[in-house]
């Protein structure tokens, strides 16, 4: 890589430099021994680059919408503007080999939304206990949906983002904890089951504060088979909500959060068929939501045109009731979110490791919630259209 590469050099040259001035000192080494200690870092530079692989993504986008009244709950904030920075992103990924059985995995990624600050995803090292199992520890995705282990790069999924009516309930999906992968064959199948012991705090928009996800335990199991991909995974979690509706309704430390997903993708390189069925259960004032996409796709070449439908729903109507006649209405305006998502989009692989991407998608049937969108800037009307474009890459 051009990093080990100026590094190597760098430090080489250092050394020598250093060398040369000890030749002119008294009681300096002699020029052997230089040599020796030069060919000493050599061959740990060698090593270095040898174990160290350093990998990049970003996604250059642009989106807008047609709705002046709308500001989206997800994405940045994204309104009717021109915005070139919501759906942008940039990454690295660094992975190094310590020995035959531990390997260290750092992803640092920069959003646009967020200012381009940069966030560890991925900040684990990985212990192999044997061929069939592999132990995480430290920072790392949980495993809730087919495209968790690289939701963030843009040039791995067909869309420029993943349907936000399924992977936008679960707020952030990175923990810190103790991870497992365990890999097994049944029948033709090769199979992965998957688990994560950890916790997690972040920014709620919908709660208007910072949810404490504690004792967070995820299973996932995978199979794979010629095209064919099958996909189930089960949460449990213990959540401390702040209080809602300015302390109407009272803070809640222990909330019970139970997820529940089911996804299929068929692939047989002209054909691309996926699907995903989520389901989020939440005690308490917070909404529960049930969440479904379809997505086909057929590739011609280098161009995939594609159609994805997806779906959000409202699961325990009139579970605000409690917080009476005034404040149970405001928490369902705040809380409740409804919306159909049609998207036709293309993706164009313009060369190895880039693709450009266009989507139109048209976003109804609120049901008289306000949607995916921030509660104060709505929708004003039964339905908007947004338009996307991107051009992503990986390096």
């Amino acid at each position: 890589m051009i990093q080990n590469k100026l590094f190597r050099f760098s430090a080489t040259a250092a050394l020598a430099s250093t060398a040369f001035a000890f030749v002119y000192a008294d009681n300096s080494p002699s020029y052997q021994e230089l040599q020796s200690r030069l060919d000493s870092l050599e061959n740990r530079l060698d090593d270095t680059e040898s174990n160290l692989k350093i990998n990049g993504f970003f996604s250059a986008s642009f989106a807008t919408h047609d709705d002046d009244m709308a500001v989206t709950d997800s994405w940045g904030g994204l309104s009717d503007k021109n915005d070139f920075r919501s759906l942008s992103n940039l990454g690295i990924q660094m992975t190094y080999t310590i020995n035959d059985y531990m390997t260290m995995v750092t992803q640092l990624a920069a959003r646009g939304h967020e200012d381009w600050d940069v966030e560890a995803e991925w900040a684990f090292v990985a212990y192999e206990v044997s061929d069939a199992l592999t132990l995480r520890f430290g920072r790392q995705k949980a495993p809730l949906y087919l495209l968790s282990e690289y939701i963030e790069v843009g040039y791995a999924m067909p869309w420029i983002t993943a349907p936000d009516e399924v992977y936008g309930i679960t707020g952030d999906s990175t923990y810190d904890g103790i991870g497992a992968l365990y890999t097994f064959s049944i029948g033709d199948w090769d199979t992965t089951l998957q688990a994560l012991l950890a916790n997690n705090s972040f920014f709620s928009a919908n709660v208007g504060g910072t949810v404490d996800l504690n004792d967070f335990v995820t299973v996932s199991l995978t199979g794979e088979y010629d095209s064919w991909t099958l996909r189930a995974g089960y949460s449990l979690v213990s959540g401390d909500i702040p209080a809602l509706a300015g302390g109407a309704v009272p803070a809640n430390p222990e909330t019970d959060i139970s997820y529940v997903s089911l996804g299929a993708k068929y692939d047989d390189g002209e054909w691309l068929v996926m699907s995903e069925m989520v389901e989020l259960s939440i005690d308490g004032a917070m909404a529960d939501v049930k969440s479904s996409y379809l997505m086909v796709g057929y590739r011609f070449g280098d161009l995939m045109p594609h159609f994805t439908w997806s779906k959000m729903q409202n699961n325990d109507a009139g579970d605000r009731d409690f917080a009476g006649p005034v404040v149970g209405p405001m928490l369902d305006a705040a809380l409740v979110e409804e919306q159909t998502t049609y998207t036709v989009g293309v993706r164009w692989d313009l060369m190895p490791g880039t693709a450009a991407k266009f989507e139109v998608s048209h976003i109804t049937d609120f049901e008289g919630t306000k949607g995916q969108f921030v509660a104060t800037a709505q929708p004003s009307h039964s339905s908007l259209d947004i338009i996307k474009f991107s051009l992503d890459s990986v390096f």
